[in-house]
């Protein structure tokens, strides 16, 4: 079978990727010398392991994917990818052994509804001249633009509905991306006369939206998982969820510690900080459109202390993994190293 690789005890990552590229269907079945199932790897994998800096093979393969015996009907096999969310279904016999893959021909079957508004407006001044005659998402990371490996992140989870807001050298993005045809996707173009924040954009949102949607800052580059993201945020009952990436960093002190009558009760010698930071994704309901002023510069931080005040239910996704936001040079160095430390290497 052609999306077929068999592991080795001296395969390498790059034999993997190199295997995928030439596949050049997304997607691998992974399977040893007598032929049976190990598990999956996909395009997604990759990207994952290439931004959390994993290289060892069995921390990459997908072990536990969904499957079917042989003999599985058609409706069963369709039913596992829809639910499942995913393309292609492996088939293996009594014994494990990899027999076919079923993949699922209409693309439309996996279509989410929910909307993706991205924030791609803004001039993107602290990386100088880097920015002078490109907007800051159209900046290359590897070899395609950072938007772009942000809206192929949210597709792979089945995203397909596109809003971008834009405003610096907006030509730019227009002229690449058009109407997403190319990309398989739907994309629309909100336009800021003016600078609008991370919400204050969404007020000049004219189309229905009437599901749950994302809004996602052009910049950032993350393992975020947008379909467990979604999903948490319906579990929570929250009207407004935010990604937050954890952070740490050391204390260049000796802390004190001491109880209410000042008596010393530790001293902690240069500890660990850690704390959470704004991951710049959210998931928001419809209903929040009324709680942002039209027309005027509105952060989504002022949005979240407008519910938070309300005593509207707002939560937190944890970002399991990488995030990096490219607000500095050396954010965009850091980036464009870490991918390039994975070219032409072996394990």
């Amino acid at each position: 079978m052609k999306s077929t690789y068999i592991l080795k005890n001296n395969s390498t990552f790059k034999d993997l990727v190199q295997e995928l590229d030439q596949c050049g269907e997304g997607f691998l079945s992974v399977v040893d010398l007598d032929q049976k199932l190990i598990g999956i790897v996909t395009d997604g994998d990759i990207r994952r392991a290439i931004l959390n800096n994993v290289k060892d093979l069995n921390k990459i393969i997908n072990k536990s994917p969904i499957k079917g015996e042989v003999g599985i009907s058609r409706e069963k096999a369709l039913m596992l990818l829809k639910q499942n969310h995913r393309r292609h279904l492996p088939i293996i016999n009594k014994s494990g052994r990899l027999l076919n893959v079923i993949k699922l021909d209409n693309w439309s079957e996996i279509y989410r509804p929910n909307k993706v508004v991205i924030m791609a407006g803004g001039l993107g001044s602290r990386l100088g001249n880097l920015t002078k005659s490109t907007p800051k998402p159209m900046l290359s990371i590897g070899d395609q633009p950072i938007l772009e490996n942000l809206i192929r992140s949210f597709q792979e989870s089945g995203f397909y509905n596109f809003l971008i807001c834009v405003n610096y050298k907006s030509e730019v993005i227009k002229k690449y991306f058009g109407d997403g045809t190319a990309l398989g996707v739907s994309i629309q173009y909100i336009e800021e006369e003016k600078r609008m924040g991370t919400a204050g954009a969404l007020s000049l949102i004219s189309i229905p939206i009437n599901e749950p949607f994302f809004v996602v800052n052009g910049d950032i580059l993350s393992s975020i998982n947008f379909e467990k993201m979604l999903a948490e945020h319906l579990e929570s009952n929250a009207c407004a969820t935010m990604a937050v990436a954890k952070r740490s960093d050391k204390i260049q002190y000796g802390v004190v510690n001491f109880d209410a009558g000042q008596r010393i009760e530790s001293i902690i010698e240069k500890p660990n900080r850690e704390y959470f930071i704004n991951g710049g994704a959210y998931v928001l309901n419809p209903h929040i459109f009324k709680e942002i002023p039209h027309n005027q510069f509105f952060d989504m931080p002022n949005l979240f202390g407008k519910l938070i005040k309300m005593k509207q239910v707002t939560s937190a996704y944890i970002i399991e993994g990488f995030w990096l936001d490219i607000g500095l040079r050396s954010d965009y160095n850091k980036a464009n190293s870490l991918l390039s430390n994975y070219n032409g290497t072996t394990d």
